[in-house]
């Protein structure tokens, strides 16, 4: 369950006692901060892959076995490009 979700659910049981406007503020920072973070491992997680990635390719001398890889990094680059636009909305 996502941290939005949860800030969410927590307002919701204290409708008799909700948030000033500081705190209300206090916690959007600090989802956003926590959005942040996990934004920036993901994207580091990804550019260590993708070094990972040109090491293989630049060893394979096979023309077709090079291709054949290539369209399965393909494949990987656009599951992680979907992953980060999940993260960024």
């Amino acid at each position: 369950m996502s941290d939005f979700v949860l800030m969410l659910e927590n307002l919701n049981k204290d409708r008799q006692n909700p948030p000033d406007e500081a705190e209300a503020r206090k916690m959007i920072e600090n989802l956003k901060f926590k959005q942040n973070n996990e934004m920036l491992k993901v994207l580091e997680e990804e550019q260590n892959k993708e070094n990972e990635r040109e090491k293989v390719l630049e060893g394979i001398t096979d023309p077709q076995e090079k291709k054949r890889v290539e369209k399965v990094f393909a494949m990987d680059r656009a599951q992680a490009h979907a992953r980060i636009q999940a993260l960024a909305e």
